[in-house]
């Protein structure tokens, strides 16, 4: 006995050839056109009965392939029909599990709710019913397709575009427009929307940018769902800018005094190591919370010990784990071990009010928040450990690219440090030749100390195989001949000679 099959619509290409066998634009009661052969290629969607969609595409009998349900040939024209065959399949079967998603959710209105069937498909697919499409259904369609749990996504995430939903309802309300069809988002439409947000409900352009780039999504989702061709403000440059703040972090003077406080009660030092923890590793407070040694900490075949958690945001699509080396951060390993590596787990809402105690106990320079514990990681890493930005990034788990602009900045004792690490410049030629007589002068001097006498040099300039210099000049050296006793006092002075390389 065959299982039942999860996916119930059944989509066919076929050529329908007893429909008329002339080419587009033909007109079958005309005598004086001919014929061509061609017979129209229609879906045909069968789901709780059958209905057949027109795709535009004609062929004769021998250019439709009956097996393969598409055209024969290689030709740029015949790959260009067949992709456009295979997007109605796709387009019908995005309409199906559209619909189904919209019907299975209790959040959604009973206007969007329709039976699944061929004859509602096809509605779906009609430019007709499309171009009719209200923002509102669109944006709730598009939220019922993000709930899907194969999806997985957080929960704050779908709340965020409720929210959102709830905000571009009011504004529609205000427009006196709550039917505004989809097609009729434009980009002058969404720089209105924009002002709106920001002047109207006094968000911060940070905010007013999050509205606009929802919508952006459920635009391109209606134009995936073939709703309309293109979505026309993908390309919308926002108005307001947030002037870019410089990444918080806290100095290291006052790190020092969270690393050697005694505070009158136990529960405030356990806080501190807390927030300490945060700092030295650069993970979040979720991740804290979520920290277990026996599942966390790990030793590799070198015996260097690890910590590896996957990231929380990332945890139900890129379940791959930051590590972070223990062995190069005592400090982190020292406050693990002193806390038998068990840390007090804390309520978000009590850590960081206990934080602003120990920031008016401590006189610290800033107020203590878990967000900036994981910046003044960042900072660390870079400007204090001298470790590299992709390093970096790999140990928090962002980019380069968000950790500069979000958590810390390379300055000025970052670059001193990696400068200092550069490789003194280059000798010359004439210096390593006057390197080369003073270690040899030293030897010989050695050897005599020894009874041994040198007669002949220890070195000879003639032996010296010509050397171009920086510039590609060869440089050939001339000096004492090679019967001379080599002594300061006897070695003429050294000439060189500059001549050009020949082929």
């Amino acid at each position: 006995m065959h299982a039942p099959h999860s996916f119930l619509m059944n989509t066919l290409l076929w050529r329908v050839a007893g429909k008329g066998a002339w080419l587009p634009g033909q007109d079958p009661r005309d005598p004086e056109q001919s014929p061509a052969g061609k017979a129209p290629i229609y879906l045909r969607i069968t789901l709780a009965g059958r209905a057949n969609l027109a795709t535009g595409v004609w062929a004769t009998e021998a250019e439709w392939n009956v097996d393969a349900h598409e055209l024969r040939g290689k030709s740029d024209a015949v790959k260009l029909d067949n992709a456009g065959l295979k997007d109605w399949v796709n387009r019908a079967n995005s309409a199906y599990l559209t619909q189904k998603a919209l019907n299975d959710s209790p959040d959604t209105p009973p206007e969007l709710k329709r039976p699944l069937t061929a004859q509602t498909i096809k509605l779906l697919l009609s430019p007709k019913l499309s171009s009719r499409l209200e923002l509102l259904d669109l944006y709730r369609a598009f939220i019922a397709q993000q709930e899907k749990p194969e999806l997985r996504m957080a929960a704050k995430t779908l709340q965020g575009y409720r929210a959102r939903l709830g905000k571009l309802e009011t504004y529609l309300l205000y427009l006196r427009r709550p039917k505004l069809l989809a097609t009729e988002v434009t980009l002058p439409w969404v720089r209105k929307y924009e002002e709106w947000c920001v002047n109207s409900l006094k968000h911060d352009p940070s905010t007013a940018r999050k509205h606009v780039n929802t919508l952006q999504q459920v635009m391109s989702h209606g134009a995936h769902e073939g709703h309309y061709p293109a979505s026309p403000i993908t390309d919308y440059d926002f108005q307001y800018c947030k002037e870019p703040a410089d990444p918080d972090f806290l100095p290291e003077a006052d790190v020092a005094k969270l690393q050697q406080a005694e505070l009158a009660t136990r529960t405030l030092n356990e806080v501190v190591d807390a927030w300490l923890f945060c700092c030295y590793s650069g993970l979040s407070y979720i991740e804290y919370y979520r920290f277990d040694p026996a599942e966390h900490l790990h030793t590799d075949l070198q015996g260097r010990r690890w910590l590896r958690i996957v990231r929380q945001k990332k945890r139900w699509y890129y379940n791959e784990p930051v590590s972070i080396p223990l062995y190069a951060f005592p400090e982190l390993l020292a406050l693990l071990e002193r806390n038998k590596y068990q840390l007090r787990k804390f309520s978000n809402k009590y850590f960081n009010e206990t934080l602003k105690q120990v920031s008016a106990i401590l006189e610290l320079s800033k107020p203590l928040t878990v967000g900036l514990a994981r910046h003044t990681a960042s900072h660390r890493m870079r400007n204090v450990h001298g470790l590299p930005d992709e390093t970096v990034a790999d140990i928090c788990g962002h980019s380069v690219k968000m950790m500069n602009r979000h958590y810390s900045r390379k300055r000025e004792e970052s670059i001193a440090l990696a400068v200092e690490k550069l490789a003194p410049p280059a000798k010359s030629i004439e210096e390593q030749y006057q390197e080369a007589l003073a270690n040899a002068e030293r030897l010989r001097e050695q050897l005599k100390q020894t009874g041994i006498v040198a007669s002949k040099p220890l070195i000879s300039p003639d032996a010296l195989p010509p050397m171009p210099d920086h510039n590609g000049v060869v440089h050939r050296f001339t000096g004492p001949a090679p019967n001379q006793e080599f002594t300061l006092a006897k070695q003429p002075a050294l000439k060189a000679t500059g001549t050009t390389p020949t082929a």
